[in-house]
């Protein structure tokens, strides 16, 4: 035996226990183990985040010299900093399986989805099973078909659904939630629209195409067919100090054109969101002769106070038509919260109904007479100067 062997004495009988003596050597690296698992924690409680998320896996697998204690893991994961990618991953990972705390998928997707974000691989792998099998995801898209249904029964003759009802506002998500030209929702979008005999305004959802992804709405007539498409023209990029940050662009591409489609009742514009702090979009819509501009939209908790009934009543105000604004119920607990308050708005910028930040159903009844009468009234589209100025389509 030298002395880089442990010795192992042979057991009398097959009761007895195994002895293991460890050689000098050993016993130094069992030393340096422990100053190691001992410096590591004393890092992670200065606030090394890559301490905390060592410590956090020592403790969950029972290596580096830790006894394994989920518990003791969860504890060290939760205290990961809001940015650290790693460490979201693996609180993610304790809310997936229940490692020292109640099992949570919803909680597991949100925090892979802002892992992700940080494009952290490990989170990006778990957040695909999470939409693949539907964990911790809401199914927006039975929801959304429950809903349309209620509207038709309701006498609705058109529903319109908030902008991506059937994907987390999330950079992070787009792509993953993205389809092709004909894929499952805008399918079910046709058959809805088909077997209740309604005009159905999707929302919008990330549509994919030539390896870019798009913010798109669809619009589909009372047999189902498709009247309209519109890609989102303004990405929402802003930065509002003390405020909301989101930057649409870093992974969506934006559209090129101005959509408007045409009804029994006259014609209708459509842009989503962004596009309506934009009055020139809005104008060429009107100029073509669209009575109500339809705006599935997503305002936030920064902007949603500020503006929100400010520019849909400016609009209506400024085009002397109708605007009606579906915005998604407020979620407390999700990345990005949305304001809520779906709204309806007259030509004479009266606001003829509006929800609060729960899901509800809002029903406005759309006098078109009234365009013509506050129009004669107020001539401010009649009465432009184009020879002085002019606002056209490209």
């Amino acid at each position: 035996m030298t002395d880089h062997e442990p010795f192992q004495r042979e057991p009398q009988n097959p009761q007895d226990p195994q002895v293991v003596v460890f050689s000098p050597e050993l016993l130094k690296l069992a030393d340096r183990r422990r100053q190691a698992l001992e410096d590591c924690r004393q890092a992670a409680e200065d606030g090394d985040a890559n301490a905390v998320v060592q410590m956090g896996m020592n403790c969950l697998y029972g290596i580096g010299g830790a006894a394994k204690d989920p518990e003791k893991a969860f504890r060290w994961f939760s205290q990961t900093a809001p940015d650290d990618p790693a460490g979201l991953y693996w609180l993610g990972v304790c809310y997936d399986n229940g490692f020292g705390v109640e099992r949570d998928e919803d909680r597991a997707c949100r925090l892979y989805q802002e892992s992700a974000a940080g494009d952290y691989a490990p989170a990006l792998c778990n957040l695909g099973v999470c939409y693949e099998s539907g964990q911790g995801v809401e199914k927006n898209l039975e929801k959304a078909v429950e809903l349309y249904r209620r509207a038709a029964e309701g006498g609705a003759d058109m529903a319109v659904l908030p902008e991506m009802f059937c994907c987390p506002y999330d950079n992070g998500c787009f792509r993953a939630y993205g389809e092709t030209a004909g894929g499952p929702v805008q399918m079910a979008l046709s058959q809805t629209a088909a077997e209740l005999g309604i005009y159905v305004v999707g929302g919008s959802l990330p549509e994919l195409e030539g390896g870019k992804v798009y913010n798109t709405s669809y619009v589909y007539g009372r047999r189902g067919e498709l009247l309209a498409k519109h890609r989102k023209v303004h990405l929402f990029d802003i930065d509002v100090a003390g405020g909301q940050r989101f930057m649409e662009s870093d992974t969506l591409s934006p559209g090129d054109q101005i959509t408007t489609f045409d009804t029994e009742f006259g014609l209708m514009g459509l842009c989503i969101c962004f596009d309506l702090r934009f009055e020139e979009l809005s104008r060429c819509m009107c100029l073509r002769g669209c009575q109500a501009i339809i705006v599935p939209a997503a305002f936030n908790m920064t902007t949603g106070p500020a503006h929100w009934e400010l520019l849909f009543r400016q609009r209506a105000v400024d085009n002397q038509c109708f605007t009606l604004g579906c915005a998604p119920a407020r979620d407390e607990g999700a990345g990005y919260v949305s304001y809520g308050n779906s709204i309806a708005v007259d030509p004479w910028g009266t606001v003829l109904c509006r929800a609060d930040e729960k899901e509800t159903i809002l029903y406005a009844d759309l006098d078109l007479a009234r365009i013509q009468a506050v129009r004669q009234q107020l001539p401010i589209l009649s009465a432009r100067r184009t020879d002085l100025y002019e606002i056209g389509e490209k």
